[in-house]
């Protein structure tokens, strides 16, 4: 291991630490506090939380549409490939990620802005939408429209993206698009599995009555109640295979979409508490869950979300380069 790799080492274990020790600490406050936090906090008139929840879904979807994108590009661009590999990629790249755009993300999303606006018309907190057990409905001409434009300027500013990476740089954007996709698939997999199984209340659904309330780490069975864990949080959290996306010889870029991804599943998980449709407890091990799965793909493949060792290598230089001469 050169000196470069060896100051790269302690950056990456001392992220892992922090945030795998807070997490852990949420994880043990939720065991005992959840009720108490959760009617400190909450607020189902909170905006900024309604927001999050009816448009905040985005996130999944964009890393699946954006790799069907890759996929389809590759297939176009290569010749390696047999004609009817290409065209059975392009075409299932084309009906996938416009499946994962309509059906994963916007009839969701219009349908739980549609509801909030009716809440408030009537009354009643703008953040009491939920689409537990209930069946999404669209707007005919209206939802056709946005789907199109929204399924264009994706498709073009991908397809305008990836015209300028070079055949290596594809290839590698292939390769990570399928472990990205991977990613999202399992981490909903898992967290809508044990949401079945653990049969947790929601906070707004106790209606301040903790006659119906059970920690965190109590499954009750299939009954309806899908609390735990939180979904709004693990489709937020897989945001951060975004960084996979960047190119790897731009290590700052790769640390600022890092940070971001990662602030963007913290905020998700806050306003899920906030608003009254998670405890802390839900929320906290949808970030653990999907965060981890990132994790252990992300060794698998052999490939960092960060490339830590070019940023230790360029301060380093920089260091050297702006010491002084004596």
């Amino acid at each position: 291991m050169d000196q470069t790799q060896k100051l790269n080492a302690p950056i990456r274990k001392h992220i892992f630490l922090i945030v795998a020790g807070v997490l852990l600490l949420l994880l043990a406050a939720a065991a005992g506090f959840d009720w108490q936090i959760s009617q400190t906090i909450g607020d189902m008139n909170d905006p900024f939380a309604t927001l999050f929840q009816d448009v905040g879904l985005w996130t999944a979807p964009l890393i699946i549409i954006l790799s069907c994108n890759i996929v389809c590009h590759y297939a176009i661009r290569s010749q390696q490939l047999a004609w009817y590999t290409r065209t059975l990629m392009v075409i299932g790249s084309v009906i996938y990620a416009g499946w994962e755009l309509w059906a994963g993300y916007l009839k969701y999303a219009m349908t739980m802005v549609i509801t909030s606006l009716n809440d408030i018309n009537a009354g009643k907190p703008m953040g009491m939408a939920n689409s537990d057990g209930s069946k999404l409905t669209l707007p005919g001409a209206t939802s056709i429209i946005l789907f199109l434009i929204l399924y264009l300027v994706v498709f073009i500013g991908s397809q305008y993206w990836l015209a300028h990476k070079t055949d290596e740089q594809l290839h590698y954007l292939l390769k990570m698009a399928v472990v990205a996709t991977l990613v999202c698939l399992l981490s909903d997999q898992i967290v809508n599995a044990m949401k079945t199984f653990w049969g947790r209340f929601r906070p707004y659904e106790l209606n301040g009555n903790p006659t119906h309330f059970t920690s965190w780490f109590q499954p009750n069975g299939a009954n309806g109640h899908m609390s735990f864990p939180s979904g709004h949080t693990q489709t937020a959290a897989t945001l951060l295979t975004l960084t996979w996306f960047v190119d790897r010889d731009k290590p700052k870029r790769q640390r600022l979409v890092f940070w971001l991804t990662f602030a963007y599943g913290a905020v998700m998980a806050y306003t899920r508490v906030r608003i009254l449709a998670h405890f802390t407890g839900d929320v906290t091990m949808s970030l653990i869950l999907t965060w981890s799965l990132i994790l252990i793909l992300a060794a698998i493949v052999q490939q960092p979300l960060v490339d830590w060792e070019a940023l230790t290598a360029r301060s380093s230089a920089k260091n050297l380069n702006t010491e002084p001469i004596s």
